[in-house]
């Protein structure tokens, strides 16, 4: 009399639940690595919050830079700086870059972009497009 073997059914749960285990290993060692350097994080959190406080700029709790950036914001720096660069925006605001990119992407009809700088779209002052903008840097 032969035995007959049935193959174990395939659940997807074990699989997911095998993966998550591992994940959660990778997890912990990370972790018990990384545990030296917790003080040395907090420090730079702490020195970080200090000379926000001292140059009184953000929120001493959060790090946020304490000012909303506005399109009317953007509009008037880049009027002020044309060329302006969105890490230069970011520095003089005192936000991230990412944030000044999403407003410029979000209002790109708004400004003319070339390589990677900016100016206010203007078609009266003959600002329409980044050909307009070549035309002024070569004059």
């Amino acid at each position: 009399m032969v035995k007959q073997v049935q193959a174990k059914k395939f659940n997807p749960q074990e699989l997911i639940d095998e993966q998550i285990a591992q994940i959660n290993r990778a997890i912990d060692e990370i972790d018990k690595r990384m545990k030296p350097y917790e003080a040395l994080a907090a420090k730079k959190q702490q020195l970080v919050a200090a000379r926000r406080a001292l140059l009184g700029t953000g929120s001493r709790l959060t790090g946020n830079a304490g000012h909303r950036l506005t399109l009317d914001d953007l509009v008037a720096f880049i009027g002020e700086n044309p060329g302006a660069s969105p890490g230069q925006m970011a520095e003089h605001f005192g936000v991230t870059q990412g944030t000044v990119s999403s407003h410029l992407y979000r209002n790109k009809d708004r400004f003319v972009r070339n390589n990677g700088s900016y100016w206010v779209r203007d078609p009266e002052a003959g600002i329409n497009t980044s050909a307009d903008v070549e035309k002024e840097d070569d004059e």
